[in-house]
């Protein structure tokens, strides 16, 4: 069965959008999901897989546990 299309999520937190020195390897990982899915996008756009492919990066912001 060949596929057409699908959909990517990657769950990043507002951390890596917005460090905190008390969490700095925290924010740099969730930093390389960002960016990650930032160069997955576009490489999908230069492959015109982006109608077919869907990506998306949820970011959460910060709660307490």
């Amino acid at each position: 069965m060949k596929r057409t299309g699908g959909h990517i999520v990657a769950i990043s937190s507002m951390a890596g959008l917005h460090s905190s020195p008390y969490a700095v390897p925290y924010s740099a990982t969730k930093g390389a999901i960002n960016s990650y899915m930032s160069g997955l996008r576009e490489k999908l756009r230069l492959e015109n897989m982006h109608g077919k492919v869907k990506l998306t990066c949820i970011c959460p912001y910060y709660i307490t546990t």
